[in-house]
């Protein structure tokens, strides 16, 4: 059996479509918005327990809403805090 000749032109241009690709590839996740970026701008990531019924009640609100799972949160808590803090004044 033949060994096939390498062809040096063909395997350039195999690599350059390859980096093209890649860069396209690339071009389009930069595109699309970040939610981490908007999660943590001005925030601070905490780690909390919760029961499998609340994870539950908030993926269940999350769906409903719209909202992610860090604003959900995000804002439950601080319309908590806020009518706890007003009724303890």
């Amino acid at each position: 059996m033949a060994k096939p000749k390498f062809d040096p032109d063909s395997a350039f241009k195999k690599i350059v479509s390859k980096n093209q690709e890649s860069e396209t590839i690339e071009e389009a996740k930069d595109s699309r918005p970040s939610k981490k970026k908007k999660a943590t701008e001005g925030t601070k990531q905490m780690s909390y327990y919760l029961t499998p019924e609340i994870i539950k009640k908030l993926s269940i609100a999350s769906a409903y809403s719209g909202k992610t799972l860090s604003n959900l949160v995000q804002e439950s808590l601080e319309n908590y805090l806020d009518k706890v803090i007003e009724e303890n004044k």
